[in-house]
């Protein structure tokens, strides 16, 4: 069965420049979602922190454990 995604604090930066900040959502599994914005505000760094190809702070579990890359991977089809 599988899990949501639990997205609590998110904040992702590259040198001073906040492109995420404080970002919390749960990602329930089974459903679809689209991530929509304006250029530069984030959206493929919240896909990448997901996917743990960039540093992030806060916290990207499923189930409320903390879980590796690889089963979060799992849960996300681009």
């Amino acid at each position: 069965m599988k899990k949501p995604i639990i997205i609590n604090s998110l904040t992702v930066q590259y040198d001073d420049n906040k492109v995420i900040d404080d970002f919390s959502y749960t990602i329930e599994p089974g459903r679809c979602y689209a991530v929509m914005g304006a250029s530069g505000i984030g959206k493929t760094s919240l896909i990448n922190a997901i996917m743990g190809l960039i540093p992030y702070a806060g916290t990207i579990s499923c189930d409320r454990s903390e879980e590796h890359t690889s089963e979060l991977q799992s849960h996300v089809m681009i």
